[in-house]
């Protein structure tokens, strides 16, 4: 029998495909079946057509077990049930130890509440640990968010694209792409509707912030019960190389962080003016793709944070500096579906 502490720190390794694994019970709604996998690697490139499969040979009436065999090919076949035998968890365990043990594979186990890993006879302990922490994280997630936490939203929104996909990322190649028809509305439409699900606030899209300057509206306002507003601008930029078509070309640059950063300052100055709103926050999300490391990108946006500064007097900014919370980074093609 194999060590526990030794199978759980190497199948630790493989936290990414579990990950992946957790998620594709969400594809798969309702359907009951057993996945065999030889190659866990691999299960990050072969997920769509994995479902696409699952979805055009899968029975209801039957158990299945679905197979991505060593050359990464699609096989199933019918699992029978003994007459003498119910379709329990405890025969879900036998069966699937069983075909694991026999071929030194994954089996996943998705069939009803049972939802389990085994490798080699084992069930992965790591695997169930991700789920606990899946199930804690949804129940957190479905709990509405108030005004003082709306970066912990932030955090969930990019969660939630990550592990189930958005309209504006698609696939080529097995590689996220933004798609090459991108608006910045297309993104400040996607953050509003995920924030007006997910908080206890009214959520306005392009608010207007002044009563006397036209064309003046910030992305998305956030206001509560006491009138407390948090105001939130949404910028974009994303490389040539990252778009679906390889020739679209580059759209914006780092210097957004300063474009937005001279917006929510108007903005702030307008809605301390003008409005009974207690502004508490100013955020300004950034949406990106491309090479550079998330440290290299905060850098660059350290930068224009100062540049901003330099260039207008410290009266100018006072409204910024006492509502400007911090900065978002997004990046769009950190998607795994």
């Amino acid at each position: 029998m194999p060590n526990n502490d030794f199978l759980n720190s190497f199948v630790n390794e493989n936290n990414a495909e579990y990950n992946i694994l957790y998620a594709l019970r969400a594809q798969c709604d309702s359907k009951n079946f057993l996945l065999q996998i030889y190659n866990i690697e691999e299960i990050k490139n072969l997920l769509s057509e994995l479902f696409s499969y699952i979805s055009s040979k899968y029975k209801s009436y039957e158990l299945t077990l679905f197979l991505i065999n060593k050359e990464n090919k699609f096989e199933n076949e019918v699992i029978s049930v003994p007459k003498n035998q119910s379709l329990d968890t405890e025969f879900l365990i036998n069966q699937s130890q069983r075909i694991s043990r026999e071929n030194n594979s994954y089996v996943l186990v998705n069939y009803d509440t049972n939802f389990f890993l085994v490798f080699n006879g084992e069930i992965v302990n790591a695997f169930n640990g991700i789920i606990e922490n899946k199930n804690s994280l949804k129940q957190r997630n479905n709990e509405k968010l108030d005004i003082n936490h709306l970066e912990e939203a932030f955090e969930n929104y990019i969660s939630f694209k990550r592990y189930n996909g958005c309209d504006y990322v698609k696939k080529v190649n097995g590689i996220p792409k933004v798609i090459d028809n991108i608006l910045e509305q297309t993104l400040r439409n996607d953050l509003f509707k995920f924030l007006k699900k997910r908080t206890k606030l009214f959520v306005v899209p392009e608010f207007c912030t002044s009563l006397s300057e036209d064309e003046e509206s910030v992305d998305v306002a956030l206001v509560d019960e006491d009138n407390e507003m948090a105001i939130i601008e949404v910028k974009f930029f994303v490389k040539k190389g990252f778009f679906v078509s390889n020739s679209t070309p580059t759209m914006y640059s780092f210097v957004r962080f300063k474009d937005g950063y001279n917006q929510l300052n108007r903005y702030c100055i307008h809605l301390d003016t003008d409005n009974s709103y207690d502004i508490r926050y100013a955020y300004l999300y950034m949406f990106y793709a491309c090479s550079a490391s998330l440290e290299e990108i905060k850098s660059q946006a350290d930068k224009y944070y100062k540049e901003f500064f330099e260039s207008l007097p410290e009266k100018e900014t006072e409204k910024f500096r006492q509502h400007y919370k911090k900065t978002i980074f997004d990046n769009m093609v950190d998607v795994e579906i």
